[in-house]
């Protein structure tokens, strides 16, 4: 230490010089908030050229084309587990549908089969049905008229009933309920026998016309006749069957005669009758043997007993439109007239409108076909319902004159193929059930192989955030190398080796820089920026002579305490440990990224490092381990922060003034016996909420300029009154020294020393000797008795620390 004399004598007021520098000062240091600089031309006046340092490398603004993090998403990204899951569900939904279609057609196609081979069955079978009918009805013309005789001497009683009892005989066929057996001769005698409808059975005869006739309902059981009566025709004459137009047809006919389709009266029902003449020998025909086929009752029959679906429609046709027969109760065959036949109706005109409107096909078909077969087959819609319709023409007895007649079917394709929609319906739900269930499958699947990629992914996040803690193996982990994945083990095991990586490299490097560099997308280059730091130096009392008196076990093991508290506690208020030099930590706050605060920030580290370390200290002492101390020293200012290094090794780190100064600072502890130094820029942050004690104005080795030295003392919280009014009586003997006002200084000195011995808390200012207040006492008192020396400041120079 040694003091420089000088004659000059600063006025008060220049005792509150610039925090950083004396009135030398030549160029002022930037305020916190003072932006980056794009060059760095000096590290400070103790510091070298920059000019070989490049700029950090900003990832976001120059070499974003390098960043797949930053290109631009051409589409949305989904988890595996979604893509797994709509590729399945696709899957399974692109091969159930062709085979729902496919299903689906192969139904319709074959229920279509079945249906037009039902309606070409029940075409044919009423085709035949009715060629049956007619059939019979010859065959009895023809037996009957070779029993010439029966109808000799007709009007001889016996031969009368043994005649009606003959047809009767005849007529008795249980499944044809539709046929009327009679005779008529030359002299007017009728008799005749059969069903006039299919629930009486009836026997009508005429002995001669001039008489009555005579009617006798039979018993179907005894075929006896129950009773008897007489009546007249309906238009009140006598019957004669001469004059009914099958008689004088067929009397001058050598073959059996057809009529086409009439009215029956009086019954007034629809029929044909077959008829031929009666011979005896080669005498000319004495009479007319006839049948009639009472259709409108037959084919009612026929109709009823002939199933068309559930709900399908038949209509029998005659070639000209006109209606014999339907299954459709409520469609009009005829139409009564007053005195006269009853008018046919055609399909085509009727009333009902499913009835006319297939009768508008049928129409239009009949204009374009003369000959037999099939007339039509399709499907239509009538009144919101689709049908399949079937038209074939047919002649049940060709070449004998009957006129051709059109089976007409149509059936709804709900009938069939309402089953088969109703089958599909059940079918799909089946299939959606499956897909649910297929879907609760795939998903429990996906989740067994998605869960451990989740977990992989959180880590490898953390991992790339430098966030979280890389040691141990935590169950998650352990259930990711159980995983049945094979790939997933080998991953896990990856991730683990590292995370061990990691947790090594946390180790050596400032990890706080590392994921500042990460989270912001930077990629670390050499090169340095300007900024504004607060730099701490600690280093441990006599820490050679210690390494000289114990093993070494004990020194690394309270080494290692002391090192875990440092920076345990610098990280828990936000700064970066820079290095470690052997026994000495340096450690700054303000960069990589600003910290709001920093000098507070950075004094209460040192602070609570200090109470923690007392704590330490105890337990140290009671393992009979070497006990550690501490000496800091914190100062703010402008820096370079940034990369220095060679091309293949960098270290982050800041340069300039002010860590120089911290790093003098914290040696000059020595000489002013305290343990916590800080700097004029730093205490001008702080002094509101610190207790702290000036010390004076220094100039230490390798600086031309001077600056103003604190001590820090504790938080105003944690200080009492009579520390802090100690500490304000040595800043004012302080700053009487500066002013050249000796007297009042070492009485200031003297009130500090008497006041100190009854402060219980003097040890926050001081724990062992006061060195700095002996030292300025005998100056202030030498200069009181002597005068200053020429050449005097109150700048005090240490060229050795």
């Amino acid at each position: 230490m040694s003091q420089q004399l000088g004659v000059t004598i600063l006025p008060p007021h220049h005792n509150k010089v610039h925090p950083s520098s004396c009135s030398t000062s030549s160029t002022p240091p930037l305020p916190p908030s003072a932006s980056y600089d794009s060059t760095a031309t000096s590290f400070g006046a103790a510091g070298g050229s920059a000019s070989s340092l490049m700029f950090l490398y900003d990832l976001d603004n120059n070499n974003n084309h390098h960043d797949p993090t930053k290109r631009r998403r051409w589409m949305p990204k989904v988890s595996i587990r979604t893509a797994i899951m709509i590729l399945l569900e696709v899957a399974l939904v692109c091969s159930l549908v062709p085979l729902w279609l496919m299903w689906y057609t192969s139904a319709n196609d074959s229920v279509d089969h079945v249906v037009s081979s039902y309606m070409n069955f029940v075409a044919t079978s009423t085709e035949e049905s009715l060629t049956e009918i007619l059939k019979l009805g010859e065959r009895l013309i023809e037996e009957n008229a070779k029993l010439p005789c029966f109808y000799a001497n007709v009007c001889d009683e016996a031969n009368f009933e043994q005649l009606w009892r003959h047809f009767l005989t005849q007529t008795f066929i249980p499944d044809h309920k539709y046929l009327f057996l009679y005779a008529g001769s030359e002299t007017g005698l009728f008799t005749g026998a059969g069903y006039q409808n299919p629930w009486n059975r009836t026997i009508i005869t005429q002995q001669c016309p001039s008489t009555n006739w005579s009617f006798l309902s039979i018993d179907l059981n005894s075929l006896e006749p129950v009773t008897l009566g007489a009546t007249v025709g309906d238009d009140g004459t006598w019957y004669d069957c001469r004059e009914r137009p099958w008689y004088p047809a067929t009397i001058n006919s050598s073959t059996l005669q057809w009529s086409p389709v009439y009215t029956f009266l009086p019954e007034k029902c629809l029929g044909i009758t077959v008829s031929a003449p009666l011979k005896c020998g080669d005498s000319p025909p004495c009479g007319v043997v006839a049948v009639d086929f009472y259709l409108q009752t037959s084919l009612h029959v026929l109709s009823e007993n002939t199933e068309v679906g559930k709900t399908g429609n038949f209509w029998l046709v005659e070639f000209n439109g006109d209606i014999l027969t339907t299954n459709r109760n409520d469609v009009l065959v005829s139409v009564d007239v007053p005195d006269g036949e009853p008018t046919r109706v055609k399909m085509w005109e009727s009333t009902d409108s499913l009835t006319g409107q297939i009768g508008l096909i049928l129409q239009s078909q009949l204009k374009n076909t003369t000959t037999t077969g099939n007339l039509y087959s399709g499907t239509t819609e009538i009144d919101d319902s689709r049908y399949q319709l079937r038209m074939d023409v047919f002649n049940p007895r060709p070449g004998t004159g009957i006129t051709d007649f059109i089976v007409v079917l149509g059936i709804p394709q709900k009938d069939y193929f309402g089953s088969v929609k109703l089958m599909m319906g059940k079918t799909i739900g089946v299939s959606v059930a499956l897909v649910v269930l297929f879907s609760l499958i795939v998903f429990l699947l996906t989740l067994l192989l998605t869960w451990p990629l989740k977990t992989l992914r959180m880590q490898m996040e953390q991992a790339a955030l430098l966030e979280g803690e890389f040691t141990g193996t935590s169950s998650a982990e352990m259930s990711l190398y159980k995983s049945p994945f094979s790939e997933i083990s080998s991953i896990a095991g990856s991730m683990h080796r590292m995370k061990r990586m990691l947790q090594s490299l946390k180790h050596y490097v400032p990890m706080q820089v590392v994921s500042w560099l990460v989270k912001r997308g930077k990629v670390a280059k050499l090169g340095v920026h300007r900024t504004y730091c607060t730099t701490m130096f600690c280093d441990i009392v006599d820490f050679t002579a210690i390494t000289e008196e114990v093993t070494p076990g004990a020194l690394m093991e309270v080494f290692t305490d002391f090192m875990d508290l440092m920076c345990t506690h610098i990280k828990k208020h936000n700064g970066t440990v820079d290095k470690i030099i052997g026994d000495c930590i340096m450690a700054f706050w303000g960069s990589p990224e600003p910290v709001p605060n920093q000098e507070l920030e950075a004094c209460q580290t040192v602070l609570e490092s200090q109470r923690a370390l007392k704590e330490m200290q105890i337990n140290w002492a009671s393992r009979k381990l070497p006990v550690f101390r501490a000496r800091y020293a914190l100062c703010s200012g402008t820096v370079l922060a940034g990369n220095s290094g060679s091309s293949d090794r960098f270290q982050y780190t800041v340069l300039g003034d002010s860590v120089n100064l911290a790093s003098r600072l914290e040696g000059l502890n020595k000489v002013f016996g305290t343990t916590v130094l800080i700097d004029g820029v730093l205490h001008s942050h702080v002094k509101n909420s610190f207790v702290t004690r000036k010390l004076g104005t220094v100039q230490v080795k390798g600086k031309s300029n001077s600056s103003v030295v604190y001590q820090l003392v504790g938080d105003l919280h944690s200080c009492s009154n009579e520390v802090s009014q100690l500490c304000e009586t040595f800043t004012a003997a302080v700053q009487f020294y500066e002013s050249s006002e000796f007297s009042k200084c070492v009485e200031a000195l003297k009130e500090y020393h008497d006041r100190s011995g009854e402060c219980a808390d003097y040890f926050h200012i001081v724990e062992g000797e006061d060195l700095w207040y002996k030292h300025l006492l005998s100056l202030a008192s030498q200069f009181l008795a002597e005068g200053t020396p020429s050449g005097w400041t109150i700048v005090h120079h240490f060229s050795k620390v």
